[in-house]
């Protein structure tokens, strides 16, 4: 028996509350054992940029927002598997 529209609704939305970054102080961020920092204003393109670190510290994700941060990190996670 599938689900309904309403049951699959529910259960996206819950992986989506599933993988939210954890807040540890302003500018920083814990997603799936990575630490992710604000390092900045960049003026020339008049926007904050963000960078993930791994537990070497050695940044590897840069993007200007935390949700493409994040997506990078994904990515990075899928790829390194295979």
């Amino acid at each position: 028996m599938l689900p309904s529209v309403r049951g699959v609704e529910q259960l996206c939305i819950h992986e989506i509350k599933m993988a939210r970054a954890k807040r540890i102080k302003r500018g920083h961020y814990l997603y799936k054992g990575y630490h992710i920092y604000c390092i900045g204003y960049h003026a020339p393109d008049k926007k904050v940029v963000w960078e993930a670190a791994d537990e070497n510290d050695c940044g590897f994700a840069h993007s200007y927002s935390l949700r493409e941060t994040k997506a990078l990190i994904d990515n990075c996670l899928e790829n390194k598997w295979d």
